[in-house]
């Protein structure tokens, strides 16, 4: 189930509003159709499974060493051969994911670039050139384009830019329509956009040459956590 996110501070808004509205942009059925065993779905907490595909998926023991115990589920149901779906529970859920702004970015250590298999590659590929080309690049080529001089190949770069935007904005306030987002976040997107892959990479820095992130009193290792 998909929790509606609450917000305790204005940067927790930004950050967590901007990682939302991306993921949004992947429609629910798409999730829910799709067959490739590392996508599972799965939301926290809030994992609704059956004992006996969670017995056959691995139970306990698959996931006790798993960064991301949620995806890991999904991920081993899918393995073994049962389904995955996502649902709308905002209705019936709210939560505030982490306690504090600080919170966040040390919560994000420990699993955000682990949802990338731990690999630079992916990191760059899947979540960095996307997001900048798609949700950061638009803005930057609007503005460029409203001061520059008018020029029949701008005018066409900043009528797709344009399309772009207007289309993030309606999805943002579907968004807020359905209590997953603050309407006065919708400016701040392409900004949680950039705060998202600085944690990103701040995660992968951690990762590569700390090699282990402490999360209450637990030491996360690419192993694992231990402790």
């Amino acid at each position: 189930l998909g929790p509606s996110v609450i917000a305790g501070s204005v940067f927790e808004g930004i950050t967590i509003g901007a990682a939302i509205s991306m993921i949004s942009f992947i429609p629910i059925w798409l999730f829910n159709i799709q067959k490739l065993w590392f996508a599972g779905t799965a939301a926290g907490a809030y994992i609704l499974v059956r004992r006996e595909a969670f017995d056959r998926a691995g139970g306990i023991e698959s996931i006790k060493r798993a960064f991301i115990d949620d995806l890991t589920i999904g991920r081993n149901v899918k393995m073994s051969g049962g389904k995955t779906f996502l649902a709308r529970g905002e209705h019936l859920i709210k939560l505030r994911p982490f306690p504090s702004a600080a919170a966040l970015i040390k919560g994000t250590e420990k699993n955000l670039f682990a949802v990338f298999f731990n690999s630079v590659l992916l990191a760059f590929f899947i979540a960095t050139i996307p997001v900048l080309v798609i949700y950061v690049a638009p803005y930057l080529m609007w503005f460029y384009c409203l001061f520059s001089k008018v020029a029949f190949d701008w005018f066409v770069i900043s009528v797709l830019t344009t399309i772009i935007i207007f289309m993030h904005i309606v999805r943002a306030l579907l968004l807020v329509y359905h209590d997953e987002f603050r309407w006065w976040l919708i400016p701040t997107f392409p900004i949680g956009c950039l705060i998202f892959l600085l944690l990103v990479w701040r995660a992968a820095f951690r990762t590569i040459f700390r090699r282990a992130t402490q999360w209450r009193g637990r030491d996360y290792a690419p192993g694992g956590p231990s402790g």
